[in-house]
């Protein structure tokens, strides 16, 4: 789909999403109205309702980035309803050099999007802790231990593997960036399965990391522009890439470790666990870590502010 298809699109749907704005305004008119980009509700509820209350917000999922920004013109065009409560939600993806065009009611991921903040060394404590009873205090202590040290050694492997592809996803975006011809690519194609073989002991690399047609069959490295491929590389260069890393890969990594984990946890493999453990939480592919997980995943501090202020804002 062209940008120009998916500009239309998105307005489209603002269209549609903006019917919903005004019912839930009509309904509750004190609550803030959360646009989200669509399933990341389930990681903003908690949190939403942790600091707002749980009566003072009503969430509208739109489908994309783009129709929750088109939706935010709607409303601030309408001699009605732009005096509503309303507060935007989008992920940050590759763009490094978004700008927030409304700081006061759009919230920006630090990092990719929301799945980052799952895979991550405070979200496996969480899920350690709760669902394991492995704590470093209690008579698991050594076991936890190995348990992190091991997370840390295979995510830094998962880093490597995934950089290539990160580089090609992130060099795309440039290109769009500038307005050059963009490679068609379709990144949700790149499963987890197509791109690394992990289990506690090893990580290792599926695809051919200098031929993007070994992972994406009709695509070329000939479809990428030299530039746009050495700023993707030079960006990734420095600390803290999972961050900056595709989130859904990365989610899809995190669940990897989490059931090879928990494979050794329930037989007694011996990687880890020696005796045999009673774990209900499961982390096949069939379960939704967004919302199995999401007491656990991060917040981050700039969330935190965010929604302090608009708290302040909605009892002033």
């Amino acid at each position: 789909m062209s940008r120009v298809a998916i500009l239309k699109s998105a307005a489209s749907s603002a269209a549609v999403k903006f019917l919903e704005v005004t019912r839930a305004h009509a309904k509750r008119p004190q609550a803030a109205i959360c646009i989200f980009e669509g399933n990341d509700e389930k990681y903003y509820a908690c949190r939403l309702s942790s600091i707002l209350g749980q009566d003072c917000w009503v969430g509208i999922n739109t489908g994309g980035r783009n129709p929750v920004l088109e939706l935010r013109k709607l409303i601030l065009q309408h001699p009605v309803y732009k005096k509503c409560r309303f507060l935007c939600f989008i992920d940050k993806d590759y763009d490094d050099w978004l700008i927030n065009p409304d700081p006061e009611r759009i919230y920006i991921t630090p990092c990719y999007s929301i799945e980052n903040l799952y895979a991550s060394q405070m979200c496996l404590v969480g899920v350690l802790s709760a669902e394991f009873r492995v704590t470093d205090f209690n008579e698991m202590a050594n076991e936890y231990t190995a348990c992190i040290d091991l997370f840390q050694k295979r995510m830094i492997e998962v880093c490597e593997c995934l950089l290539p592809f990160n580089i090609w996803g992130k060099g795309r975006s440039l290109m769009e960036r500038d307005g050059k011809d963009i490679p068609k690519i379709f990144l949700n194609d790149a499963t987890i399965d197509k791109l690394i073989q992990l289990d506690l002991l090893s990580c290792s690399i599926l695809y051919d990391p200098n031929d993007i047609s070994s992972l994406l069959k009709k695509s070329s490295n000939d479809d990428f522009c030299a530039d746009a491929i050495a700023e993707a590389t030079f960006s990734f260069e420095n600390a803290n890439r999972m961050l900056r890393y595709r989130g859904k890969q990365q989610i899809e990594a995190f669940r990897r470790f989490l059931a090879a984990l928990r494979h050794d946890f329930v037989t007694g493999g011996g990687i880890v666990f020696k005796q045999k453990g009673k774990l209900k939480m499961e982390f096949d592919d069939t379960k939704d870590l967004l919302s199995e997980l999401s007491q656990y995943a991060d917040t981050p501090e700039c969330l935190r502010r965010f929604l302090h202020v608009r708290r302040v804002e909605m009892e002033g």
